[in-house]
């Protein structure tokens, strides 16, 4: 298994669109490659992060208050 092949199905594996034979090669691939394996794992934490950012809600009336000041304009 070669780096090249981790970078091909990169995104796939972030995104969770990849078939399992795929992600078992990539698997094994990171448990000898560092470099891979940070790139991966930094990927994830990312995606997860953004993931709980979605979920954030605005505060109450917040939305209403930058209304008021875009009429005021």
């Amino acid at each position: 298994m070669e780096c090249g092949f981790v970078r091909q199905h990169f995104h796939d594996l972030i995104s969770e669109e990849i078939d399992d034979e795929h992600r078992e090669r990539i698997y094994e691939h990171l448990s000898t490659c560092e470099r891979c394996r940070a790139h991966v794992e930094n990927a994830l934490a990312f995606r997860s992060r953004m993931q709980e950012l979605m979920q954030t809600s605005a505060p109450p009336g917040l939305v209403s208050s930058i209304i008021q000041l875009s009429e005021k304009g």
